[in-house]
């Protein structure tokens, strides 16, 4: 599932104040990431992606995304559960005139699809437990 987001900016919308909008995805991974930066933004506009108070695109602490014309693409394994807090957008702009629209693509699916062995692991250890047998080390 695609899930596609517009993020519009106001000119002079300062890094000390930015613009935040919450985001359901749903649950799942995500796998796929863009952001796609217009022409014309001039690397004035700036985002990033966080999750609650943690960082996710970019990933370090204070980084942020600013292009020209360009899209941004992250190949991402990345799992969000029920419950898990939403993902923000942040973005500031430090053009005086324009606002910029960035667009966000998010691709998920769900976690039985992108990681079939756990479904497998699941039935091997039912399998094992009925057979009397724990692995080494297992505290099962």
């Amino acid at each position: 599932m695609d899930h596609i987001f517009d993020l519009t900016i106001p000119s002079n919308r300062t890094e000390a104040a930015p613009l935040e909008l919450d985001v359901d995805i749903g649950e799942g991974v995500v796998h796929f990431v863009t952001v796609q930066f217009p022409r014309g933004c001039a690397g004035l506009a700036h985002v990033r992606v966080r999750q609650a108070l943690t960082p996710r695109w970019p990933s370090n602490e204070g980084a942020d995304y600013n292009w020209d014309n360009y899209v941004h693409e992250i190949r991402e394994h990345f799992l969000i559960k029920k419950g898990d807090a939403p993902l923000t957008l942040v973005g500031w702009n430090e053009d005086d005139t324009f606002p910029h629209t960035l667009t966000f693509r998010f691709s998920i699916l769900p976690q039985e699809i992108m990681e079939p062995w756990k479904a497998q692991m699941g039935i091997l250890d039912t399998l094992l437990k009925l057979l009397g047998v724990r692995p080494k080390g297992s505290k099962r």
